[in-house]
């Protein structure tokens, strides 16, 4: 059955939790940011089926609640305040956190009226872990995120309504936008190699021009959200990874500098000290650091 239903309305805005909510058929959920299409990953919106179209799994996501409970649990992963916080509409109790990560190509019917098809797993993200201030939840979570889906008949859905999934599978009306051709993207980060990680890094910073293009303002909203958390989302150009580099030379260099100062300073601090000293009560300084100061001693 729905447990919980969670909308934003804005990207990185909190999520809200409702009773009910409207669903429009190739829209998503009334009030909600991917509804509005202005969520924090709205930019990028390719289909793979339909050129210059937007991916439709980016209309309504669904959540296991059992699975996430368990995978934290079993991580020693404190229990988030709200499942809300993953950042997922629909929250589902009772059915089987398997049966729905296997529900890609298949229809769900929620409540009487609404039904989505599901159009891929939803995968855990470092923002997410950041933003739940969760150590280890992406790694933890890798396996029972959610699904992304495309509502494809409108309708009310309402906590307490009930979940059913439907037998047959119809791979070829499968969407899987950004994900598609990628199979590194449905590998845990932990397992991957360098140059998994890499393409993937790559994949995403080539999409740049053409998502500045088709909408500068999603890629705006995308930057900034990931910002707050300290991530980057996009791989710099080349010329700024250079000077990036050279502005980390440039500032060792500095540190060193400075700190030859401070040192020198110091040693001559040392040797005016020593100097005052009456020639009976001097310490013995070993022969070592009196041939470091400077000038040498009066002995």
């Amino acid at each position: 059955m729905i447990d919980e239903i969670f909308v934003a309305e804005e990207s990185a805005g909190p999520m809200q939790a409702v009773s009910s909510a409207k669903t429009f058929a190739g829209r998503g959920i009334v009030g909600d940011r991917y509804f509005a299409r202005k969520g924090t990953f709205s930019v990028f919106r390719s289909s793979t089926k339909q050129a210059g179209k937007r991916e439709p799994g980016r209309q309504l996501t669904l959540l296991a609640a059992e699975g996430v409970e368990q995978a934290l649990m079993m991580n020693g992963i404190k229990a988030l305040d709200s499942l809300g916080d993953l950042r997922r509409n629909v929250v589902l109790r009772g059915v089987p956190t398997a049966e729905l990560q296997g529900a890609v190509g298949r229809e769900i019917t929620l409540g009487k009226e609404c039904q989505v098809f599901v159009h891929r797993q939803c995968k855990p993200t470092e923002y997410i872990e950041r933003f739940t201030a969760r150590e280890g939840l992406m790694e933890a979570a890798w396996e029972c995120a959610g699904v992304h889906c495309e509502v494809v008949r409108s309708g009310t859905i309402r906590v307490g309504d009930t979940v059913s999934i439907s037998s047959e599978v119809q791979p070829d009306r499968v969407d899987s936008g950004e994900a598609a051709g990628q199979a590194e993207y449905l590998i845990p980060p932990s397992k991957r190699s360098r140059r998994q990680r890499e393409k993937l890094r790559t994949a995403r910073s080539n999409a740049l021009p053409h998502l500045l293009k088709v909408e500068p303002g999603g890629v705006v909203r995308a930057l900034e959200a990931h910002q707050v958390l300290g991530l980057k989302l996009f791989k710099p150009p080349k010329r700024f990874r250079k000077g990036e580099a050279t502005t980390e030379r440039f500032c060792l260099m500095v540190g060193i500098f400075v700190f030859l100062l401070i040192f020198i300073s110091g040693v001559q601090r040392l040797k005016v000290w020593f100097n005052d000293q009456p020639l009976m009560l001097r310490p013995r300084m070993p022969d070592w650091l009196a041939n470091l100061l400077p000038g040498g001693l009066d002995l």
